[in-house]
């Protein structure tokens, strides 16, 4: 729909101007707050002066060939709705959830299909991944405050179902307790190994060292020779 790519543009704080001899109530209502501008009446040659992008709308090929050759001449970027020939740049369907977006795209030959896909997902990807996302890009910050950071692994493993249960709960707070504990173990364990400074070592100690590290084999040894000397005792009985 028309009205969502409006809003869209509204959002990300564009100037948007529609040309339309109709209008649905969404963007009387922004008119009427000064979020747009309308001229009310049918695309004429020039109305791409001065503008950066254009999206059509429209049923009628002419209209969208029209457009799109005016907009090569002014290097104004088009994107028509439901044709792709007449596209410089395609838009794919989108999920939000907070700070999570999911895109779906067809490359332009079938906006019907991704708008059903997107659709399917909806029912997957729940509001309650708004506030899901919300607790992964605080602890995220909590952990780089601390210096620690978690491997791609330890994320995978951290963000699991028992999460999204404290989630649909709505115990945001435990959630966030919960990843970071899940977090931090890991995390800190590598800092540790990473950044522990290496001590150099005087002549005693590495002596002390290797008598260590000898009287260790030798006692592993002597295991070995016991545990063969039970076992030959065992298969002899």
């Amino acid at each position: 729909m028309a009205w969502r790519k409006v809003e869209a543009l509204i959002n990300v704080g564009a100037e948007v101007t529609v040309i339309s001899p109709r209008m649905t109530r969404n963007l009387r209502s922004w008119v009427g707050e000064g979020k747009l501008v309308h001229l009310r009446r049918a695309f004429r040659p020039g109305d791409l002066k001065g503008f950066e992008i254009a999206f059509v709308a429209t049923n009628n090929v002419e209209v969208n060939s029209t457009i799109a050759r005016e907009g090569k001449n002014r290097r104004v970027w088009v994107n028509a709705a439901d044709d792709p020939a007449h596209c410089d740049f395609i838009l794919p369907s989108i999920l939000r959830r907070g700070d999570l977006v999911v895109a779906v795209s067809t490359g332009g030959t079938s906006p019907a299909l991704s708008k059903a896909i997107r659709e399917e997902l909806e029912s997957y990807f729940t509001e309650d991944y708004t506030q899901l996302a919300q607790v992964v890009s605080g602890v995220r910050r909590e952990l780089k405050q601390r210096s620690i950071n978690p491997s791609a692994g330890a994320w995978r493993k951290a963000l699991n179902h028992k999460l999204n249960l404290l989630i649909i709960e709505g115990n945001q707070e435990k959630a966030k307790n919960y990843l970071l504990e899940r977090l931090t173990k890991q995390g800190d364990k590598k800092i540790i190994i990473k950044s522990a400074p290496k001590i150099p070592e005087t002549q005693r100690i590495r002596k002390q060292r290797a008598e260590i590290l000898k009287n260790t084999v030798g006692v592993r040894r002597s295991k070995v020779k016991a545990g063969k000397d039970i076992f030959q005792s065992s298969v002899k009985a």
